[in-house]
């Protein structure tokens, strides 16, 4: 997981035009998901099967929190480049870890649609 993470963040933060700039955007999403990765890691902190960890409400919010600001950044960002891969999958995946699969699926299908070009 923390591999496929460390991918995911590395290819949006070589995105850099001229015409847009989403980076506050990425400054969020990657403080969210150094979150989840705390998340993650209390949950599996024991292979102990009573394990039962207490997940501190502020560290889900907060969470929450940093995908929901990241959003504008990206909106604004395919507002402008609305075929740009990069943004798309900034979009799904924001989406996705916000629990709103609707929107992350339509993000998935634009995607989708321009690697079949």
């Amino acid at each position: 997981m923390i591999t496929a993470l460390g991918f995911v963040l590395s290819s949006f933060a070589q995105d850099s035009t001229n015409t847009f700039d989403y980076k506050k955007g990425m400054e969020y999403f990657t403080k969210a998901m150094q979150n989840e990765i705390m998340i993650y890691e209390l949950l599996n902190a024991s292979n102990d099967p009573g394990y039962d960890p207490v997940l501190p409400d502020s560290l889900i919010q907060n969470t929450s929190s940093m995908f929901q600001n990241a959003m504008p950044y990206f909106l604004k960002a395919y507002a402008i480049k609305p075929k740009d891969k990069k943004i798309l999958t900034a979009l799904k995946s924001t989406y996705s870890h916000l629990y709103r699969f609707d929107e992350a699926d339509n993000y998935n299908k634009k995607l989708e649609a321009l690697n079949k070009k």
